[in-house]
């Protein structure tokens, strides 16, 4: 019995399945070409980061302390230097009265009239140089809180840096509304009272002058020189304390005039 031998495939039917892909070989339709996802670089992260949150940098905040603490020591030293010019005038003001009606009870009484203009002179100088060192006070108090305060705050990102003054400040405005006494206690009350220390005593001497010339009979122990030289002292004298009057009465408020000039 003869073997069936199988029937052989055509060329053609060959050569189509040996292009045509296996199953296993077959893909699905395909896809645009999407580019990959970019990661955020870490540099621009970290940048980025650093932009949004501020952070403190210890050594400037050191420098901007120690210009603080240099600051508030220049300002009790001025201080110190006020109240040794007010330490001065109170002590004339209590020596001199004494000395003056001693002086008018000895031959020398002449002396009285030249001794009360320089009195009154200096009483004028120490006004001056109290109100100079008053007002330093408040320039270098106007820096810490313009300029030092907002940059450390700034660099400590605390808003409650120093909230002392400002709270100290509220109060006493809130002190001074609560009733009408409470004008006794305002910056120009007692600004004016610490000018009465200096200014009062000039104007009583110069009063003094007036009356000692002539109540105690001492025109006739000058010469013409001398009532000369007396009577430009006395204008002196007044000018000095006009002058200052007008000064500091103007100037009384240094916090308000200090915010005008800024």
């Amino acid at each position: 019995m003869s073997a069936v031998l199988p029937r052989p495939l055509p060329l053609a039917t060959i050569q189509l399945s040996a292009v045509r892909p296996s199953p296993h070989e077959r893909k699905g339709p395909s896809l645009p070409d999407t580019p990959p996802r970019l990661r955020p670089s870490r540099r621009h992260t970290t940048a980025s980061a650093s932009q949004r949150v501020p952070t403190s940098e210890p050594g400037l905040v050191d420098v901007i302390l120690a210009e603080y603490s240099a600051l508030r020591n220049e300002i009790e030293l001025l201080i110190k230097d006020a109240e040794q010019y007010q330490t001065f005038a109170l002590g004339l003001v209590a020596v001199l009265p004494p000395a003056f009606a001693l002086l008018l009870s000895t031959k020398h009484a002449w002396l009285a009239i030249p001794a009360i203009i320089i009195a009154n002179s200096a009483f004028c100088l120490f006004g001056y140089l109290f109100f100079r060192c008053h007002q330093e006070v408040y320039i270098v108090a106007a820096y810490l809180k313009k300029v030092v305060r907002p940059k450390i705050r700034q660099l400590t990102g605390s808003p409650s840096v120093w909230e002392w003054e400002e709270y100290k400040a509220k109060a006493n405005l809130e002190i001074q509304h609560s009733s009408r006494l409470g004008l006794l206690g305002s910056s120009r009350f007692v600004w004016l009272l610490r000018l009465l220390v200096f200014l009062l005593p000039a104007s009583i001497g110069i009063v003094a002058i007036g009356i000692i010339v002539f109540r105690a009979e001492l025109v006739h122990e000058y010469p013409l020189s001398g009532l000369i030289g007396i009577s430009l002292g006395a204008l002196v004298n007044i000018g000095m304390v006009v002058v200052l009057s007008v000064w500091f009465w103007s100037k009384g408020n240094l916090a308000k005039v200090l915010e005008d000039e800024a």
